[in-house]
Formats: structure tokens, sequence, C-alpha cells
């Protein structure tokens, strides 16, 4: 079980990694699927607390 610190540390790695991914996304540095890919993994890496709130809308779309 992960701790409050640890939680709190993912999700915040998670964000930045995540705006970063967006950025070159943006600035056309990065293809979707590159995107899409990457995105992916750094949700089953960190886990964070958003993810369950982001699969939730996925399925709901």
């Amino acid at each position: 079980m992960r701790t409050i610190k640890k939680i709190k540390k993912d999700q915040v790695d998670y964000t930045i990694f995540q705006l970063m991914l967006d950025i070159l996304k943006m600035n056309h540095q990065i293809d979707e699927q590159i995107w899409e890919t990457t995105s992916k993994v750094l949700k089953y890496e960190f886990n964070p607390p958003t993810r369950m709130l982001e699969d939730y809308n996925e399925k709901n779309c």
C-alpha cells in the first residue's frame, strides 16, 4: 500500500510529465501516437488518483 506522501509525489510527478508531453505535442515535436503511448505508460507507472477520473470520463463519453 502506498503512503499519502508517495501518492502526492506520484500525482505531482505525473502532472508535470503529462504537461511536458502536452507541450511537446502542441509544438508538433511529437506525434499523436507517441503522445498516446507515453500517456498510457505514465498512467500505469504513477497510478495517480486523477487516473480514476480520467478513466471514468473515457468510459462515459
